[in-house]
């Protein structure tokens, strides 16, 4: 979800609020609760953490209720629409996104509302809804305009939106209308315009290796992998799609894990986190390097394991004492403060902190080491749960005159590995898109399927 338009909201509020004749007690409580919420939710450290910037946020609300201050409610119910949309709770957002805009028109707040209806319309294009989402952007894109707002932004987003339904027509003169370099890059890899592509990301690159935007970074690193991918350079693009599996490992490192159960379920700069994975043991495979690529291939299943079991209240019925799994918390809610106030100090080129955290990180790193190493050996099922592990083929149960085949499915293609016992003998990459495939999957299972009451 976009902060700017959060934050944005919140300067505003809290400036016409100390202007405002209703600033009494009450008023002075409502502002504190806000910005006791708002301060929890940019540094928060845990679960924890964000349920109590929700419930900050809705006293906060409930006080505004109280003495009748509708843009005091407007704001909390913004912000709570925006934290619930970055916890993946999308039901949840789009109802206090929608009670928010109708405060914003009630009282005549036009920017707020086109603010509005960009953090409703990416909310409907994470839930796949692309016509609400559409029809939100497009609403935006027309107060922007109306009120001379650059309008970069709702272009940006209509272009997107249509390149992730594959309407490339449409998608093209609102990417070059807003002319971001990230949506450049991805309008260019999707026209299957390698060199052009790979132009675009390296500016990206360039800019984001500056000032340390992490979503930026990532995208630039995919991006390149996939321009030299295209281009049939094979080494390039595996020191790229190295560079950005490193980084989206550091990156989760970063996150409470409330925000890690959907780390992989989100598109940054039109890719998803797994797609750096999935290009390395594509490449990796065409290379002829077996062996590697089908590591690779378990390490993205390892990943999007941990993080769909991390999803459901999996360690509680694991044999392991609550003074071990408390520790196993702490370690890495600290890991995920240091790390994301280092991305912070990053981003704002302050090199005070910089110097102060790099070591702190580099500490914290080596502490959850060591403890998960301890995991493994006292606690395994506990730690193959939460840390999963590429298998080798070592590992497996196949006999010596045992054949078996393994998948590895990704957008472009599919990856096939033939084994005979604990080798790996041969694998092949299949250019078939995967829509195409699940298309054939669903052809191939129709004649089989039972319909109740035949």
């Amino acid at each position: 979800m976009s902060k700017t338009i959060t934050i944005i909201s919140a300067m505003v509020f809290v400036l016409c609020l100390l202007s405002s004749p209703l600033m009494g007690q009450s008023s002075a409580d409502a502002i504190r609760l806000y910005n006791e919420a708002y301060d929890l939710e940019e540094k928060a450290r845990s679960n924890e953490d964000l349920k109590k910037a929700v419930q900050k946020y809705e006293e906060a609300l409930s006080i505004f209720r109280k003495i009748g201050d509708v843009e005091g409610e407007g704001s909390s119910l913004l912000n709570l629409g925006s934290v619930y949309g970055c916890w993946g709770q999308y039901a949840k957002a789009v109802e206090y996104y929608e009670k928010s805009l109708e405060i914003k028109r009630k009282i005549g707040d036009v920017k707020g509302e086109g603010s509005t209806l960009m953090g409703l319309g990416e909310v409907y294009r994470h839930l796949g809804e692309h016509d609400k989402a559409l029809a939100s952007f497009q609403k935006g894109l027309e107060i922007y305009v109306k009120i001379g707002v650059p309008v970069g932004l709702p272009n940006d987003l209509i272009g997107n939106l249509y390149l992730d339904i594959g309407d490339l027509a449409k998608a093209e003169p609102f990417i070059k209308q807003a002319n971001y370099t990230s949506s450049l890059g991805r309008l260019s890899l999707a026209k299957a315009d390698y060199p052009s592509a790979k132009n675009s990301y390296e500016s990206l690159l360039k800019s984001a290796e500056q000032n340390r935007n992490a979503n930026n970074l990532f995208t630039a690193y995919a991006g390149l992998g996939m321009s030299h991918e295209g281009m049939g350079d094979n080494t390039q693009a595996v020191e790229y799609y190295r560079k950005a599996v490193a980084y989206t490992e550091d990156l989760r490192s970063s996150l409470n894990p409330t925000e890690r159960e959907t780390f992989f379920d989100v598109r940054i700069g039109g890719f998803y986190r797994t797609a750096p994975y999935d290009g390395l043991a594509r490449v990796l495979a065409r290379m002829n390097r077996p062996v590697e690529a089908f590591k690779e291939s378990e390490y993205t299943r390892a990943r999007i394991f941990a993080e769909s079991i991390s999803k459901r209240s999996e360690y509680a019925g694991l044999d392991v004492p609550k003074d071990i799994r408390d520790k196993d918390s702490q370690l890495t809610d600290e890991l995920a403060a240091l790390t994301k106030n280092l991305q912070k100090a990053y981003e704002k080129q302050n090199k005070e902190q910089i110097t102060v955290l790099e070591p702190q990180v580099k500490e914290a790193k080596q502490k959850l080491s060591a403890h998960v190493d301890m995991l493994r050996k006292q606690y395994p099922l506990f730690a193959a749960t939460k840390y999963p592990e590429p298998m080798d083929m070592n590992q497996s149960a196949l006999k010596d005159d045992e054949w078996a085949l393994a998948y590895h499915v990704t957008d472009p293609g599919i990856i096939i590995y033939l084994t005979r016992g604990k080798e790996i003998v041969k694998a092949l990459f299949k250019p078939i898109p995967r829509d195409e495939l699940n298309s054939l999957v669903l052809t191939f299972r129709k004649p089989m399927e039972i319909v109740p009451g035949c």
